[in-house]
């Protein structure tokens, strides 16, 4: 089960892909109420400075645990799609930071919504790797051929 979400290794096709996304925003929001209730609890136990901590360190780990999910699901999206996830992931990152840090500072227009945080090029480049992740076709496994292609005619005994 964890090796869906928290492994780089394998791939992972367009109807997984999103059920095990659904599973993780599930999971993400089902954690932020139960960090919500365990706030409540020891609000009233331990001083304020010290529940403020163990509030945001927990919310810091929920968020770096969702985040490595994230990429590992988008990591081996990107390998079943064909492309080379070392190249295509870091790619669209920078292009994302460069969106966020860069362009928002330099420039007032924004992108439609869902994407209104960012530039037209951010929204861009978010919205084009969303339908990517989502709607491109599975390519075929390295290796995989057809039975008649494995047979070695120099073995062949029929002869």
């Amino acid at each position: 089960m964890y090796n869906n979400f928290f492994s780089f290794n394998g791939r992972v096709g367009r109807s997984r892909f999103i059920i095990l996304t659904f599973a993780l925003a599930f999971s993400v929001v089902i954690g932020i109420y139960i960090l919500k209730v365990i706030n409540l609890f020891i609000s009233g136990m331990i001083p304020i400075g010290i529940t403020y901590f163990i509030a945001h360190g927990l919310i810091a780990v929920l968020f770096l645990a969702a985040t490595w999910c994230s990429l590992s699901l988008i990591v081996r999206r990107v390998r079943d799609m064909g492309m080379p996830p070392i190249i295509v992931v870091p790619l669209i990152a920078s292009l994302q930071i460069f969106d966020a840090f860069l362009l928002t500072k330099l420039i007032d227009v924004r992108f439609i919504p869902p994407y209104s945080d960012n530039t037209p090029l951010g929204g861009a480049v978010n919205l084009i790797t969303t339908f990517a992740l989502l709607f491109w076709p599975s390519a075929s496994p390295v290796g995989s051929h057809n039975q008649g292609d494995l047979i070695d005619p120099s073995r062949d005994t029929d002869v």
